[in-house]
């Protein structure tokens, strides 16, 4: 029944894969480029069952491969840094950092503030509102998936005041800072 279609897509397929096999072929030139600068970077695998390139066996016959990391004055301010923070690993077996065992002789990480009381309340006050807390139970819903028609009016005077509040225009004295 299908048969025709599936040929037909088979040969697009093909055809496809051709036409970006020939778009990556190599040109004889770039092929010989590509082998000298191999050659000459000692990347060339070595006769023999050992597997390794010209470079690995011989590595002083060939120029060294720039190395990417950090410099010698970099990992020592690393280093010093671990230690006055605290955060070198402690003797032993334990795992524990020297901050984790020794709390006292570190300084304390900064605090992040988080929200006020009285923004916690806030948003308390409008998940009971709309619905957005745990029904009682063991369900796992909130009142709203189990009620919807008791918040379905709230959540949309809720939705149209977020609405207007995000299209309102803002006034010089609203730009935050």
């Amino acid at each position: 029944m299908n048969t025709p279609r599936n040929i037909i897509i088979v040969l697009l397929l093909a055809a496809f894969a051709s036409a970006a096999s020939a778009q990556e072929a190599k040109t004889r030139a770039q092929v010989n480029a590509e082998l000298a600068a191999a050659r000459q970077n000692g990347d060339m695998i070595v006769n023999g069952e050992v597997g390794l390139t010209q470079r690995e066996l011989r590595p002083d016959l060939y120029p060294s491969a720039p190395v990417v990391g950090k410099t010698r004055a970099q990992v020592k301010a690393d280093l010093a840094a671990a230690e006055r923070s605290g955060n070198m690993l402690a003797a032993g077996e334990t795992g524990m950092t020297e901050k984790e065992l020794h709390p006292g002789s570190y300084p304390a990480d900064p605090v992040v503030a988080g929200k006020t009381r009285a923004q916690v309340q806030a948003e308390l006050a409008a998940a009971i509102r709309d619905g957005d807390m745990l029904a009682p139970g063991d369900s796992g819903l909130t009142e709203y998936q189990l009620h919807p028609q008791l918040y379905a009016q709230q959540r949309a005077i809720d939705a149209a005041a977020k609405q207007a509040q995000h299209s309102a225009p803002q006034t010089s004295g609203d730009v935050a800072r």
